[in-house]
């Protein structure tokens, strides 16, 4: 394999609580109180998705444009102060540089605050294309989506690997027969049995990963 598709937030950049928080924080600054279920059914929706279905829900009078500029502000903040990479990024990421693998980000976080999010850790230069839910037009529970990213990025089921951290992605990817790498996380820990079953790796930071699979050679 000599290509990686990586997710962003909980995968490379510890900011996966914080996407999770901030619906609530939606929520709370509207008067509502999130019901656990409603919370689930939010998790593969994009953030425009989860704001529409709010306001739907809850008969809220607001537009689409505020909910996400009250939402991208304590973002832009967040990825700008406040967070760090998961453990093991800077040098596992320097390691597959050194490999020569190819690789992208795939994330639903939109446009602006991805390349945000990864100019703030000093690691955008690792990546040769930025894809999201905005810009693909797919979202990533769809294989339209990863088949999008495998284009991009030149690769083909045999030579790709998949970095994820939550569980609706992973389904996606493997139900696709696509090799995936899981970094734990704990926003998806509930689902660390399911991710186990599904991922070729499940690992807790970068230092675990077994980069034998690796072989820029053989493109396989």
């Amino acid at each position: 394999m000599n290509k990686i598709i990586f997710d962003m937030d909980g995968t490379l950049i510890d900011s996966m609580g914080q996407w999770i928080s901030l619906i609530a924080d939606y929520m709370e600054s509207l008067k509502i109180k999130a019901e656990p279920q409603f919370m689930d059914d939010l998790k593969p929706k994009t953030l425009n998705e989860s704001i529409v279905a709010i306001h739907e829900r809850y008969n809220i009078n607001r537009s689409l444009e505020e909910g996400v500029d009250f939402m991208h502000g304590l973002m832009r903040k967040a990825y700008l102060h406040d967070f760090d990479l998961k453990p093991g990024v800077r040098k596992g990421l320097e390691r597959l540089k050194s490999m020569g693998m190819d690789m992208m980000v795939a994330t639903a976080t939109p446009d602006d605050l991805a390349h945000v999010a990864l100019e703030a850790q000093g690691i955008d230069h690792y990546f040769q294309h930025v894809q999201t839910c905005k810009n693909s037009g797919f979202n990533k529970s769809d294989p339209r989506y990863w088949e999008m990213a495998m284009d991009k990025i030149g690769g083909k089921k045999e030579n790709v690997a998949i970095f994820e951290d939550a569980l609706y992605c992973v389904e996606t990817v493997r139900s696709m027969d696509l090799y995936t790498i899981c970094i734990e996380d704990m926003t998806a820990i509930s689902d660390e049995k399911r991710l186990r079953q599904l991922s070729n790796q499940y690992v807790k930071r970068y230092d675990d990963i077994d980069y034998s699979v690796f072989n820029p050679s053989s493109g396989v």
